[in-house]
């Protein structure tokens, strides 16, 4: 009986895992779709990719570097605009952590960004994500220039 109890927890812990490894990994694809629909809709200069499938919080915040705090998705939204009007050649996002706990998550990673000039901007992101309605939606959404080595 013993050892049955023993297998019956060691079963059960090893669904248990299992299952957030794939609730993890069901939540790195979604943070890399948004990734990739921002850098498209950068690239290719088109406000309404985003519109269709990056959401954002009500009440997020965008915090860019030299930039004032963005609030709510009217304001994020008019954000977009310009930034896409600024026109890039190349933007890429690597995702290195992603972590969550109850109806918020967090993903850090890099970002790099060539405008059209052919100036190279490197960054370091940090998404914070909430659920709501059953959908992980963009809350928190800031970058940071990287360190410039020496």
């Amino acid at each position: 009986m013993k050892m049955l109890k023993v297998i019956t927890i060691s079963v059960m812990s090893c669904l248990f895992a299992s299952s957030l490894v794939f609730a993890e990994s069901s939540l790195y694809k979604t943070i890399d779709k948004h990734n990739n629909i921002l850098a498209q809709a950068i690239m290719q200069g088109d406000i309404e990719l985003l519109n269709d499938s990056h959401t954002y919080t009500d009440d997020a915040y965008v915090y860019a570097p030299s930039a004032p705090t963005v609030h709510g998705k009217e304001d994020i939204r008019l954000f977009w605009e310009g930034a896409i009007k600024a026109g890039a050649k190349h933007v890429s996002l690597e995702i290195h952590d992603v972590q969550q706990s109850g109806d918020l998550a967090y993903a850090t990673g890099t970002l790099k960004f060539v405008d059209t000039n052919g100036h190279v901007s490197d960054s370091r992101y940090l998404l914070v994500f909430k659920q709501e309605d059953k959908q992980w939606k963009l809350h928190l959404d800031m970058w940071t220039p990287s360190a410039v080595a020496q």
